[in-house]
């Protein structure tokens, strides 16, 4: 995974992503879903690690479709 660093705001306008929340299957605690994320073909958002540990991180990937000509 590469980690841009751009605010979550900006990669969800550029990507056509959503912000989100959702529960940890671990413990059933709300996380944010916030952090952008490339990967290979993918874009996308991760959770924050919480208590629960790396294994019950949520991740949100979507296609990157690529520009003609590129």
């Amino acid at each position: 995974m590469i980690y841009p660093g751009t605010d979550p705001k900006a990669w969800s306008l550029k990507h056509n992503l959503e912000l989100s929340t959702d529960k940890c299957r671990g413990c059933g605690k709300e996380v944010e879903v916030n952090i952008p994320i490339i990967s290979s073909d993918f874009v996308g958002f991760e959770s924050e690690i919480h208590e629960c540990g790396p294994k019950y991180r949520i991740i949100v990937l979507k296609p990157v479709v690529p520009v003609e000509g590129f």
